[in-house]
């Protein structure tokens, strides 16, 4: 079974076709690309994608499950998330620390827990921290962990 699947997924904004009888599928444990010039769709597929618009016509199923209509917290909820290409957001912070970030959302300790630093809390973040390592070692630059974002090479910036 895929663990993603658009099928023929169309979206309209008037009389603009954004999208029309889109379809494909995602496996599990791959690494996919989205590509094509300025205009082609990128951006609304992730946007139908994550619940931001809805989609006209077809289907887009996760695990299985139709997520139409579901509100993007809800498909968040059911592990499909989406990031921006702005790393100066965090420019002062690290790699780790920035691929951390993805993870905190996820996290169960709070504000609380964060300010008190109980040994729960000091164990989910050494277990975040290694998460993030993991993801910036699957990417080839996780020799770069510890650099500044504004400092990193052209091109991981």
């Amino acid at each position: 079974m895929a663990q993603l699947e658009l099928k023929n997924v169309s979206v309209r904004f008037g009389g603009l076709l954004a999208l029309s009888d889109l379809s494909f599928t995602i496996g599990n444990g791959g690494v996919v690309g989205l590509i094509g010039p300025n205009g082609a769709g990128k951006t609304t597929v992730f946007n139908v994608l994550t619940g931001v618009y809805q989609a006209s016509e077809g289907e887009v199923l996760f695990n299985g499950k139709s997520i139409l209509g579901k509100r993007p917290y809800s498909i968040f909820e059911e592990g499909i998330a989406r990031t921006f290409q702005n790393i100066r957001l965090f420019s002062a912070m690290t790699a780790i620390e920035n691929a951390m970030v993805a993870r905190h959302c996820r996290s169960s300790k709070g504000i609380v827990g964060s300010i008190l630093r109980s040994p729960s809390q000091k164990r989910e973040e050494a277990f975040i921290k290694e998460k993030a390592m993991e993801a910036l070692t699957f990417m080839g630059v996780g020799k770069y962990a510890d650099d500044v974002a504004s400092n990193l090479p052209y091109g991981l910036q």
